[in-house]
């Protein structure tokens, strides 16, 4: 749903008890509680239990280029990351049948690890991301010199960066009171309010819903040396240990 930032911050004002129903906020307020909202948002989109999707964004390798900046405007043009999730290298030797083939994500130390950084191959086997700002930068290992695409996944937050009441909040369902009661507590220690148990109450459930729907789902996985092999072998046995 969309609703303008104006009804917002004027709804969470009056959670605090800071403004009157009917009654608006004057222009120094607005300035204050647009930072208070964007900041909340910017902290926000550090968790990923409150990132409301996982997006993929799918970019084309050079041949022989190994790094990449990836950003609005960068050789990557899309949207940065905090944390890339998951890489797969999409093979387009048969473009009719694409084949997928996951990359490994490194961190800084396996990065760095790693003696031949410049090393060419037809196929990257890895990703390391460094989230460096405004553009974060993605190299690839090894150098592939096939034109591919990349694939990468990351959480996608909620929009922030508001410039004026009049903009529009545009959420999925579930956000509005999360946002909503949490601005409110956030205004209240700004404004110096009291603030109700009932708001306190409401944004900590609000907010524990959307994380809860968020949360990723546990997927069992059991060792192949323990499962069944033809006829001959049975299974493990959990009460026996057998």
């Amino acid at each position: 749903m969309a609703i303008l930032i104006n009804d917002l911050l004027r709804s969470s004002f009056r959670c605090i008890g800071a403004l009157r129903p009917g009654f608006g906020h004057s222009p120094s307020e607005l300035t204050d509680a647009l930072f208070v909202l964007n900041a909340m948002l910017d902290s926000w989109s550090t968790d990923d239990m409150n990132a409301y999707c996982e997006l993929i964004q799918s970019f084309a390798v050079v041949p022989g280029k190994a790094s990449y900046t990836l950003g609005s405007g960068g050789d990557w043009s899309g949207d940065r990351p905090v944390r890339i999730d998951k890489g797969t290298l999409v093979i387009l030797t048969n473009p009719l049948q694409p084949l997928r083939r996951g990359l490994d994500i490194f961190n800084d130390m396996q990065w760095q690890s790693i003696n031949l950084q410049s090393l060419p191959s037809t196929l990257a086997q890895r990703l390391y991301y460094a989230p460096t700002f405004p553009l974060g930068l993605v190299h690839l290992w090894p150098v592939p010199t096939e034109a591919d695409n990349v694939e990468i996944s990351s959480s996608q937050a909620l929009t922030g960066g508001f410039a004026s009441g009049t903009a529009a909040f545009v959420a999925p369902p579930g956000y509005l009171d999360a946002v909503r009661y949490n601005l409110a507590v956030r205004l209240a220690m700004e404004w110096d309010k009291p603030l109700k148990q009932g708001v306190a109450d409401l944004a900590s459930e609000a907010l524990a819903k959307v994380q809860r729907l968020n949360a990723e789902t546990p997927q069992m996985d059991v060792d192949p040396a323990i499962m069944p092999i033809g006829r001959s072998r049975g299974g493990f046995n959990w009460l026996t240990g057998d």
